[in-house]
Formats: C-alpha cells, sequence, structure tokens
C-alpha cells in the first residue's frame, strides 16, 4: 500500500516481479483517477481487505482484493487485485498484481 501511495511504482514491479502488471500500467492507472491517494487507516487492514484462498494451488494460495485510500474519498472505489502464494516450492512465495481498476 505505502509503496502504490508514495508511487514508487519500479518498487513494486521489481517485487512482484514484472508478473502481468507493468509499470506504465500502475502509472496509468493511478494517475487516471481523479483523486490524491493516501494510506488507510490501521483498522483496514483487519476489516476491509476481501482474500479468498483459491482451489487446486500447489502451494496456498489467495486472491486478494483490497480498496485504495483518497484523501478526497476516504475508501475509494479504486482498488487493486491480487494473486498472493506462500510456500517454499518453486514460487517461494510471490505476489502478482492482476488488475488496478474501479469497482
Amino acid at each position: 500500500m505505502e509503496l502504490i501511495v508514495e508511487h514508487r511504482f519500479s518498487e513494486i514491479v521489481s517485487w512482484t516481479r514484472g508478473r502481468w502488471y507493468p509499470e506504465s500500467a500502475i502509472v496509468e492507472a493511478i494517475a487516471g483517477y481523479p483523486a490524491t491517494l493516501t494510506t488507510p487507516p490501521e483498522t483496514f487492514y483487519n476489516e476491509l481487505i476481501d482474500a479468498v484462498e483459491m482451489e487446486d494451488c500447489v502451494e496456498p494460495s489467495w486472491n486478494v482484493v483490497f480498496p485504495l485510500w483518497t484523501i478526497e474519498e476516504g475508501r475509494s472505489d479504486l482498488s487493486v487485485e491480487l494473486t498472493c502464494v506462500v510456500g517454499d516450492g518453486p514460487t517461494c512465495g510471490s505476489v502478482e498484481i492482476n488488475a488496478i481498476h474501479v469497482r
């Protein structure tokens, strides 16, 4: 979340290994949204993140959707969709951005 709010997009791409969502797509999604991103309140992380475990995966995996937060709106309708894999197999744990979009 902090990397997105601080526009540290190249770090996001490095962290996600550039899978699925390149830096140009992140920049376009954030720049095209008409509000200023900010860090959400601490309760956000425990209450508003939607995580669903994916079935039939070799390693434990979740599809995670969370709304971004803006100064003007609070909880925004702009959200980030991720796939999170936990494990010490071939992926050694990974995060992939699947989309940044208005829900």
